[in-house]
């Protein structure tokens, strides 16, 4: 492994997973959602608003620690690949964050009532089509512009491993007490 290598602390690594997962399932959740008929397709909203929140909360808390924490030190490549890797990082975050965002105000632009569970958060507003409107289209471009930065984000992490074998994807398997 590279000395320059900063690496993860446990806690980075198990909230790193776990946000892959809850943005997977996300996203299958809410493409069946689209696909699903109109009766079936409420019971799929009520679901993926209340999986949206729950998880919705501990992802926004993911990208509130990436950006205190920083990102780890990496051994240097050419600018360009740093700046490329520096810009699907925060781009990833940024999606997050909008994904989540948008979504949780979505029902409220509606006019609708925020539905968790039995848990109920009124609208604090009156519908308002244009607002509803452009909360929609960019929870989908949120919702889908992750998909082509986790694709280069994998092809980095495999470039690490294939060509530059320096140990940057087992930093996100094996925890360094010194991490980030």
């Amino acid at each position: 492994m590279n000395s320059q290598l900063q690496g993860y602390k446990l806690a980075s690594i198990i909230i790193h997973w776990f946000t892959a997962a809850a943005l997977v399932y996300l996203f299958i959740n809410g493409e069946q959602m689209a696909e699903a008929t109109s009766e079936l397709r409420g019971e799929l909203m009520h679901s993926h608003v209340f999986w949206g929140v729950v998880l919705g909360v501990p992802l926004l808390l993911r990208v509130a620690w990436r950006y205190k924490q920083g990102f780890a030190a990496t051994p240097p490549q050419h600018w360009s690949l740093e700046l490329l890797a520096k810009i699907v990082k925060i781009g990833l975050l940024v999606c997050i964050a909008g994904a989540v965002l948008t979504g949780t105000a979505l029902p409220w632009a509606k006019g609708k009532d925020l539905v968790i569970g039995s848990l109920i958060i009124p609208s604090f507003m009156t519908t308002n089509e244009v607002l509803a409107q452009t909360l929609e289209v960019m929870h989908e471009l949120f919702s889908h512009l992750w998909i082509p930065l986790l694709v280069l984000h994998v092809l980095g992490a495999l470039k690490h491993v294939l060509m530059d074998k320096d140990g940057v994807l087992s930093s996100m398997f094996k925890p360094n007490k010194d991490g980030l």
